[in-house]
């Protein structure tokens, strides 16, 4: 037979740098005379910029620096269940947001959420199996100290909202966001002047 012929949609994604650096101010001798001072210095550095990126992929505006995750217009807000208590994580507002994620995101999103959430996380996500039963936990815990809720990875960052907050929990499929990084991250030392300012 003869194929029918279809036409691909294609869409432009532009992306543009901001820029991004911290540094620090450290005297000579300590930098010398310091025991292992210079890698430990270096992992802190890494460390911290690790941090500063994750929070702006997390809450970063658009303006200046990248759109984080919370700041998207595709965003979906569950309602809270009427008569949910204040700070809870209802199993329903849960599965709402399973469910909403699209079919083919389902296998690769992962849950964020803070902290905060845990506690509500390892006791109150639980099914009755009525009364001749006990509960069913929905929220994993494994012997490496990873956790899992419907089949998905948690993972936990502090710059999500704290439970009860609006975004104190999301669900989202990360390989549909996009990272350029211009340069690769690099650590320098001088005493030139303007050297804080990249000049």
């Amino acid at each position: 037979g003869t194929a029918s012929k279809q036409t691909g949609a294609l869409r432009t994604i532009q992306l543009n740098a901001n820029k991004g650096q911290i540094y620090c101010d450290v005297s000579q001798e300590l930098y010398d005379d310091g025991l292992g001072f210079a890698g430990q210095l270096e992992r802190a550095l890494k460390t911290s910029v690790g941090y500063g990126l994750e929070a702006a992929f997390t809450n970063g505006t658009g303006v200046g620096q990248c759109l984080g995750l919370v700041n998207d217009s595709t965003i979906q807000t569950i309602t809270k269940q009427v008569g949910a208590a204040e700070d809870t994580i209802q199993f329903e507002s849960i599965t709402e947001m399973y469910a909403r994620m699209y079919p083919a995101g389902r296998s690769k999103a992962v849950w964020l959420c803070n902290d905060t959430c845990l506690p509500a996380l390892l006791t109150q996500l639980n099914i009755s199996i009525g009364t001749s039963g006990s509960w069913v936990n929905v929220f994993d815990t494994s012997s490496n100290g990873k956790f899992s809720l419907l089949g998905r990875p948690v993972l936990f960052t502090p710059h999500l909202p704290v439970l009860g907050d609006a975004n104190d929990i999301l669900f989202v499929d990360l390989s549909q966001y996009a990272i350029g990084l211009r340069k690769e991250m690099r650590i320098e030392r001088s005493q030139i002047p303007m050297w804080t300012t990249d000049q």
